[in-house]
């Protein structure tokens, strides 16, 4: 969902978009959510699908749906980007993995499995 945030009116809904593909009959939750470094890109977690759902940020505010990405494993609980927007670090609670992803400069998408290390169930990963 976007919002137009007004101080004297509060929330006004703009938008609804789906978090995960509409062909697919899965028991799904929503996770986690972070907007790139840049403000183009918009990224939320899908557990059960176990994808990531890239949408990009219009100048307007709007989304519009990317892609859909495999998290790397299994119910993607916790994801980060890293300070340098060129990877994403996803937390599989039921895989007991972290994966590694590399994210397309150009398109937003994470794209290539580039690593990933087993974890006993990860639940919130942070860069300090």
């Amino acid at each position: 969902m976007v919002f137009n945030v007004n101080e004297k009116e509060g929330l006004t809904l703009l938008q609804t978009l789906p978090s995960k593909k509409d062909d697919l009959e899965v028991n799904n939750h929503c996770a986690d959510i972070h907007i790139d470094k840049n403000g183009k890109f918009l990224y939320g977690s899908n557990r059960g699908e176990n994808t990531i759902a890239t949408f990009k940020i219009g100048k307007d505010g709007l989304l519009t749906l990317a892609g859909y990405t495999s998290c790397g494993g299994d119910w993607p609980r916790s994801f980060i980007l890293d300070p340098t927007g060129k990877y994403m670090l996803v937390g599989n609670q039921k895989s007991d993995s972290i994966s590694v992803l590399k994210i397309n400069r150009r398109t937003g998408l994470p794209s290539k499995l580039v690593s990933g290390v087993k974890m006993k169930i990860p639940a919130c990963l942070k860069f300090y």
